[in-house]
């Protein structure tokens, strides 16, 4: 499933409506922070950077492509979203070290 700017749109009114963003987990807390996610969400298409499969805003975590741990950085430079297991089973590991 392919989403556009309307679909993400009214996830985004949904949202406000139900309590905020944070009600729908997406885990930025800053409004500048959540337009970015969402932009991101975008760019990727709703589909997990490991994977590849689609999956809602909700379900998407923040991954840093070199992680913290490995001297990576928080811009959205180093950010890409993963579902939650995907990310779990990456860890702090490089793409590299798991393909």
């Amino acid at each position: 499933m392919i989403v556009g700017r309307l679909e993400l749109m009214a996830f985004a009114d949904e949202c406000n409506r139900n309590g905020g963003f944070m009600a729908c987990a997406i885990p930025e807390n800053t409004r500048r922070g959540r337009m970015k996610w969402l932009r991101q969400y975008e760019r990727q298409q709703g589909l997990c950077a490991l994977c590849g499969h689609w999956r809602a805003p909700a379900e998407m975590t923040r991954d840093h492509v070199v992680p913290r741990s490995r001297g990576g950085g928080t811009d959205w430079d180093n950010i890409q979203l993963a579902c939650e297991p995907c990310n779990q089973f990456k860890g702090n590991r490089l793409m590299e070290e798991i393909t």
